[in-house]
């Protein structure tokens, strides 16, 4: 009896073995099953074809002269911005799908990277978007439920992206960039809706904003990467002053003037965080040639020697601009017309670029093409890099000097050498010759 209990017993033992087996077996097989499925899905997401926009773009080369060419262009540009809106809108839904289907699959972090990276439109209606609309004055309907669904669900995706272990923590710093990257235009676009709104900018709760948001990205980057600060005592790759920037690049949009943007320098110049009061003490440095003659001397490309010195009595335009910069030379032919107009009453342009010497016959060209005939300057110095400044060369100089950081830098000086007009109004289109026939006229 006995020995028949201690045989049941083992096999009751083999049974449940058994059985442990094949559960484990059709875990492992699920698994693999799970494993596949994903595979499958993943290889079907969406992907963006330029086939449409080239198809337009062919049209360009028949078009009847430059203004056709450039519309083209411009049009060309803004259907493939819709193009790319349309697909990341397709995008985001499959991988808000592929979330939920696959919760453990680590290809999901690496879809809501690409998705952040893009900043996102919500228009109501997707495919509702054509070349000959975009190269139009035409307006698209946002879907504003939309957009206020993905924000509630990119929390949740964030949360889990900056609480995983799989993902490491530069992917980490680099989610923060990308947010950041985003939301200087984000501060920008709510202050001028404010401001057009209601004709009245409020200053200090605009700085504000830009301290508290670099606080609280400055505690963020510090929790996650161990180290805030460089040998400079710098943020790394910070994008915090393009928040500040925005308000001195677009200053004419909030209908700030010298006196506002120089107590705006002075709350960044006197925060807490060092490369906002770098960029703040930069900034007082430009504001102060309000007052001080902005002077130097350099050779044109030409061998003339042009010294602002001796051009006192003349309003002069320096335009800063790099081979790199469509929006720079795009400039040049509104230029070119304000210049010809105003040169007999004196009006004079300096074109300023800060690629280096080995740049030389590329500069020139665009130059030439444009059909300039003002002095053209050449300050990126003797770099082995085409487009970068060598760091010893007057750009340098003048772009840690003035806390330039970007092109084009378009600066007005008056007849008495002294700082009148800084971006703002001279970046937009048409405005220029008001701008320049308004100061000849002072």
């Amino acid at each position: 009896m006995k020995i028949n209990i201690v045989k049941l017993i083992c096999m009751l033992g083999v049974l449940i073995l058994i059985n442990i087996g094949k559960v484990a077996g059709q875990a492992d097989n699920k698994k693999v099953g799970l494993e596949i499925e994903a595979n499958v899905y993943w290889s079907r997401r969406p992907q963006f074809s330029h086939s449409e926009s080239k198809k337009w773009l062919s049209s360009a080369k028949d078009a009847p002269n430059s203004l056709e060419v450039e519309k083209l262009n411009m049009g060309i540009g803004l259907f493939n911005y819709r193009l790319k809106q349309q697909f990341y809108h397709k995008y985001r839904i499959w991988g808000i799908d592929f979330w939920a289907k696959f919760p453990n699959d680590k290809r999901r972090f690496e879809w809501l990277m690409e998705t952040i990276k893009q900043h996102l439109i919500y228009f109501k209606n997707m495919d509702a978007v054509s070349p000959e609309k975009c190269s139009g004055d035409y307006i698209f309907p946002l879907d504003i439920p939309a957009k206020q669904k993905w924000k509630q669900q990119y929390q949740l995706f964030r949360a889990e992206f900056l609480g995983s272990k799989e993902v490491d923590k530069y992917d980490k710093i680099n989610l923060l960039r990308i947010e950041c990257a985003a939301d200087p235009m984000i501060v920008y676009r709510q202050a001028c809706h404010a401001f057009r709104e209601q004709n009245n900018f409020d200053l200090i709760k605009w700085t504000k904003m830009v301290l508290d948001f670099a606080d609280d990205y400055y505690k963020l980057y510090s929790q996650i990467s161990g180290q805030v600060k460089d040998e400079n005592g710098n943020i790394i790759n910070d994008p915090i002053t393009d928040a500040a920037n925005a308000f001195f690049l677009y200053s004419s949009d909030f209908g700030l003037n010298y006196v506002d943007l120089q107590l705006l320098a002075k709350a960044f110049a006197r925060s807490k965080f060092p490369n906002l009061i770098s960029y703040g003490n930069t900034k007082l440095s430009l504001l102060t040639l309000q007052r001080e003659p902005f002077d130097f001397q350099f050779n044109a490309v030409n061998g003339d020697s042009v010294d602002l010195k001796k051009m006192r009595g003349k309003l002069i335009l320096l335009d800063f601009w790099a081979t790199s910069c469509t929006s720079c030379i795009a400039k040049m032919p509104e230029v070119k017309s304000v210049f010809e107009k105003y040169q007999s009453k004196g009006f004079e342009v300096i074109s300023i670029c800060v690629n280096p010497e080995i740049d030389r016959d590329r500069v020139i060209a665009i130059h030439n093409r444009i059909g300039a005939s003002w002095p053209l300057l050449l300050i990126g110095g003797k770099s082995e890099r085409s487009g970068h400044m060598a760091d010893n060369s007057l750009a340098k100089q003048i772009w840690n000097r003035y806390g330039f950081s970007y092109v084009p830098q378009l600066v007005l000086v008056d007849q008495k050498g002294l700082l009148c007009e800084y971006n703002g109004p001279l970046f937009n289109k048409g405005m220029l010759e008001q701008v320049v026939k308004k100061h000849l006229n002072n």
